[in-house]
């Protein structure tokens, strides 16, 4: 896998270092008894030390998405059979008088890519 002509790569050396970790052994027997260089060992571990990986990758938050003001309001709810008939839904009413009915089920991107496409003729 990994002899003392090639060059080790960063998932290489992490590989190597976990089995050296694992098995017990010092850094010079454990070079020794797989025929590489005890010296590579030393610098990859420290280079390794220095490297920070993050535990959670970073959000990334969409950059067009703003808040637009929402108002609640109750309306009265058809009986059970008619909801399942006709499927529950959603109205938004923007503060622009754009009315935006959502179905049950809804794709939540799609409904934010409408909202910014919104918020954007708002501005013009």
């Amino acid at each position: 896998m990994a002899n003392t002509k090639t060059r080790w790569r960063l998932t290489v050396a992490r590989k190597l270092l976990a089995e050296q970790q694992a098995s017990g052994l010092c850094i010079a027997q454990f070079a020794e008894a797989r025929g590489l260089d005890p010296k590579r060992f030393y610098r990859w571990r420290q280079r390794l030390k220095s490297i920070k990986v993050p535990s959670t990758p970073p959000r990334i938050r969409p950059q067009s998405t703003s808040l637009i003001p929402v108002e609640v309001v109750f309306v009265w709810v058809a009986p059970a059979r008619e909801i399942a008939a006709h499927r529950a839904r959603l109205s938004l009413h923007t503060k622009t008088g754009h009315t935006i009915d959502v179905s049950a089920g809804f794709d939540g991107d799609t409904l934010l890519r409408i909202l910014d496409v919104l918020t954007a003729a708002e501005r013009c």
